[in-house]
């Protein structure tokens, strides 16, 4: 009797059969064979009645407690959860030993163990971790799709997705289930999906995102339960690799380039052992290098800022080594050959590299006109600004915007710059129609420029837009 139970207990433990089964083993395994020997001491039967009772009352609270519980991600690391569910004992014992420990196994050979954590949410609390994740995502895409956001946030599938969050406080869950069927020999159907979590970001690029892990993560994985072994050996191998270029790109979307580009470098070294490599491998090889690039981009930034310039130029020096098309390390190596270097020539080569690799975006243009007046070649310059007034590409608001900081900063640094007064009207006037701004910028270069020669032809340019900007202002 007691073991038919305890199987049913083991097998429902966490639903309301699992607690009464819990409830007529502890009746039938301590309460019944230790009423006589408590009734020694306690002949009062409805005070030994109590005592059953608050017994029962505390099962019922470690129960509750322990249902509810689930693991938690050690502080400071990143926390992969896998929550696979699954048919037999057999098949949790082959997860838990071969594909779970085989992900702490890489992770251990890499030297992620400072860094990473597998956790394994064990089989019978699998399905309801597998359900809130589910949910949570569906009624997140519903929720985009009718731009019912607002909504969303307070919807019961996101109340719990962010309770079982705060709970375990990982990044990574791996969820799914396996199978075991007789398909010309019996053979595992492991089906897989992935959650990654990091920073809001723009709805395109998350989009963007969401099309990599995709294609990168494999749905499922089946092999012939003979090979068992290889089989989950290889499963957790190349889960592992894409979860660690999942949890990388989100390392570099919540701005950690550091955590990033240890993951990523690593990973790339790894891929190597693969010759050829399945489809989703080589889907990741062939982005690496530019990922790569980006993360080494963001840590010369981080210590230009620090004003650790060695590094910094190390950095962006590392960065080009892995990709000579990224539009991005050109443009920041063009800055810096301007600002530390003092080469303005070899600034301009790396806006023309920019320019090769540019796609529709316009900032090295932005970089180049500058670059020109800075030189004082001023009909190239102008010339370039000219192009800037008809460009229209996705970053434009943004570049502008970091344009005339700069020309304001620049201009404050160095006073005696006057091309940026010159720059900053042009600016105000063509890209944002601002007359006001526009027409102070211009008068004031006048004045400063009316006895200096070498800015004529910029000085003309202006005394007619300030004519022509009067005009407007009068018309308005």
């Amino acid at each position: 009797m007691t073991d038919i139970l305890k199987e049913q207990f083991n097998r429902y433990k966490y639903s309301p059969i699992g607690f009464f089964t819990g409830v007529l083993l502890i009746i039938l395994t301590i309460i019944v064979p230790m009423d006589s020997f408590i009734e020694k001491g306690i002949s009062t039967y409805y005070i030994r009645c109590i005592i059953y009772i608050i017994v029962i009352v505390i099962w019922l609270i470690i129960w509750y407690k322990t249902k509810e519980f689930y693991p938690k991600n050690d502080k400071n690391k990143i926390g992969i959860f896998v929550s696979i569910t699954t048919e037999n004992d057999k098949q949790k014992i082959r997860i838990k030993n071969d594909f779970i420990k085989g992900m702490i196994d890489i992770a251990k050979k890499n030297n992620y163990g400072d860094l990473l954590k597998v956790i394994c949410i064990e089989d019978i609390k699998a399905k309801k971790a597998n359900e809130i994740i589910d949910r949570y995502i569906l009624s997140y895409q519903n929720a985009v799709k009718s731009n019912g956001e607002a909504k969303y946030h307070s919807s019961k599938p996101n109340i719990l997705f962010n309770k079982f969050i705060k709970k375990t406080k990982g990044h990574l869950y791996i969820y799914g289930a396996i199978k075991e069927r007789q398909d010309e020999g019996n053979k595992y159907y492991l089906s897989i999906d992935a959650y990654i979590r990091h920073r809001p970001i723009n709805i395109n690029i998350s989009n963007k995102i969401s099309k990599d892990f995709q294609a990168i993560f494999p749905k499922e994985i089946s092999f012939y339960s003979k090979y068992e072994s290889k089989g989950f050996q290889f499963a957790s191998d190349v889960v592992f690799l894409a979860s660690r270029y999942m949890i990388g790109v989100a390392a570099m979307i919540s701005f950690d380039p550091f955590t990033a580009y240890t993951i990523h470098r690593g990973l790339q070294l790894d891929l190597q052992k693969y010759n050829p490599q399945p489809p989703n491998i080589k889907y990741i090889s062939e982005k690496l290098n530019n990922i790569i690039a980006d993360e080494l981009l963001q840590q010369s930034k981080y210590y230009y800022f620090k004003k650790d310039y060695d590094t910094a130029k190390r950095l962006i020096e590392e960065a080009i080594k892995f990709d000579v098309t990224n539009y991005n390390v050109y443009i920041f190596k063009s800055f810096i050959a301007f600002e530390l270097d003092d080469d303005l020539r070899k600034a301009l080569e790396y806006c023309d590299k920019a320019k090769a690799v540019a796609n529709g975006n316009g900032t090295w243009l932005y970089n180049q006109a500058f670059l020109y007046m800075y030189l004082e070649e001023f009909p190239i310059g102008y010339n370039a600004y000219k192009l800037i007034k008809e460009s229209n590409f996705i970053e434009d608001n943004l570049t502008f915007t970091e344009c005339i900081s700069f020309n304001e900063d620049y201009i404050k640094k160095y006073p005696m710059f006057y091309q940026s007064l010159f720059i900053l009207g042009y600016l105000y006037y063509f890209k944002k129609n601002n007359l006001p701004l526009a027409l102070d910028k211009f008068e004031l270069f006048v004045d400063e420029t009316n006895k200096l020669k070498k800015f004529k032809f910029l000085r003309d340019k202006a005394i007619s837009f300030i004519s022509d900007i009067k005009k407007d202002i009068k018309l308005q």
